[in-house]
């Protein structure tokens, strides 16, 4: 089954996306389902000092690493040693433990796209991190309950919302959830009349680290 991205650029990309691949297609299909086409991360490749990037709508971005301070902690060597969640949710170098999603890419590459983000990010922030204490406190949860998190920086992600995948995952384990359902318990905790709808269906303020 293979997957059409285009044609942005399909000769350059034809040999560095394989986008035949059965993930490739489940992963589209499902964000398509979930409305989140936008958002999730179908493949990406690196060519040269460029990472390119393919969403599930499908659209092409395209960042070089010295762009974005995180993806510049890469050396030459590691920068295509990269994992791509299963459900396109972010990018991982593993050997660097940085994540990076598709709002952090657009957020660098689109000017416009970064003010819309960071307008909403602050009316938003604080609803999620809001719900993010508001669970851990109904599971008697202290803030220095949170492994490889201290004290500090739990306390600036309840108070701003601004939250890395990585430190998501610690809240996750900490309060014995998969990373999923723990993100769906804070979701639920979120005042309907005060969710913001991010643009393009954008996801919760994720920190590139």
């Amino acid at each position: 089954m293979s997957y059409a991205i285009g044609k942005v650029k399909e000769s350059t990309l034809s040999n560095r996306l394989p986008l035949s691949k059965s993930r490739v297609p489940r992963r589209v299909l499902t964000a398509w389902l979930n409305g989140a086409q936008a958002e999730l991360i179908a493949n990406a490749a690196v060519a040269d000092d460029t990472l390119v990037v393919v969403s599930c709508e499908p659209k092409i971005y395209e960042i070089r690493f010295d762009q974005m301070p995180a993806l510049k902690k890469i050396p030459v060597d590691k920068r295509r040693d990269f994992e791509l969640a299963e459900d396109g949710s972010f990018i991982w170098w593993r050997s660097r433990d940085i994540h990076l999603d598709l709002d952090a890419i657009r957020s660098v590459i689109d000017p416009v796209w970064r003010r819309k983000s960071a307008r909403i990010r602050r009316l938003h922030g604080r609803e999620y991190g809001a719900a993010i204490a508001a669970l851990r406190k109904e599971l008697g949860l202290r803030q220095t309950d949170v492994p490889n998190t201290s004290e500090r920086q739990l306390r600036r992600i309840e108070q701003t919302g601004a939250v890395s995948v990585r430190n998501l995952k610690h809240l996750a384990d900490a309060h014995k959830m998969t990373l999923e359902v723990y993100l769906d318990r804070v979701a639920a905790r979120i005042q309907p009349k005060n969710t913001i709808q991010r643009p393009d269906h954008a996801p919760t303020t994720i920190e590139a680290r």
